[in-house]
């Protein structure tokens, strides 16, 4: 639905929006029916849902892929508010996405070295308390460590 309500807005040379409004029903009504016969299918399957206790937390969750969002305010922002067309708020929707995709990756990547870096320090470290243990041992033993 989504795909052909742009292009009966540009071919109709009417806003997006308008289209939207129209065409809101319709796809809530086969969100409904496809959400049914899921729930129907599942059922015959026996299968069920996580438990409480299984599921992760929604705020925290939502807090981690926030930033996933900004892609589709755009597009909304530029089909709705600038009304420019499908062809235009999609390709900057997908460079903001893009954007956005190389930013978290940089900064997993950025994680990811701290962590290893911090690792070998912690290592570090404590070979060296080790050593300090050992040259202890042996200086209270009479040995002369230089």
């Amino acid at each position: 639905m989504g795909a052909a309500a742009f292009i009966i807005a540009e071919y109709v040379n009417v806003p997006y929006i308008e289209v939207a409004k129209a065409a809101a029903i319709p796809a809530f009504a086969a969100y409904a029916g496809l959400l049914w016969i899921t729930h129907v299918e599942a059922c015959k399957l026996g299968l069920r849902g996580l438990s409480k206790s299984e599921l992760p937390s929604f705020w925290s969750t939502l807090k981690e892929g926030l930033h996933f969002l900004i892609p589709i305010c755009m597009l909304l922002y530029e089909l709705i508010i600038m009304q420019h067309s499908a062809e235009m708020s999609v390709f900057r929707a997908i460079v903001v996405l893009a954007l956005i995709i190389i930013n978290t990756s940089v900064l997993k990547t950025l994680d990811a070295d701290i962590a290893d870096q911090q690792e070998a320090l912690n290592a570090v470290i404590s070979q060296s308390q080790q050593l300090r243990d050992e040259a202890d041992y042996l200086s209270s033993d009479g040995y002369v460590i230089e």
